[in-house]
């Protein structure tokens, strides 16, 4: 894929119990990447990643959700090819 501008996003806080996974995941994952695919870890305002991934040609988002399933389920959801799921926001505490 080279040529394209290629994004990884772990996205979560580790400081949160499970809310850290995405970025837990994607640090692991970093070191198998092939170059030039870039890595972000973001914890905060969600919205900020729209501007993260402005002009990338592919983006790759790894985050922990509470979708209602057991435990340790991979969810992949591509939003380009099918409807995103309608979810109830689920808060933390």
């Amino acid at each position: 894929m080279s040529g394209r501008d290629i994004l990884v996003i772990g996205l979560g806080n580790p400081d949160c119990g499970d809310d850290g996974i995405g970025p837990l995941a994607v640090k692991a994952l970093s070191r198998r990447l092939p170059g030039g695919v870039r890595v972000l870890i973001r914890s905060g305002d969600v919205l900020a990643l729209l501007e993260d991934w402005r002009g990338a040609d592919a983006v790759l988002v790894v985050d922990a959700a509470a979708l209602m399933s057991e435990p340790g389920r991979i969810h992949r959801i591509d939003a380009v090819r099918q409807a995103l799921p309608n979810i109830r926001p689920v808060s933390s505490t």
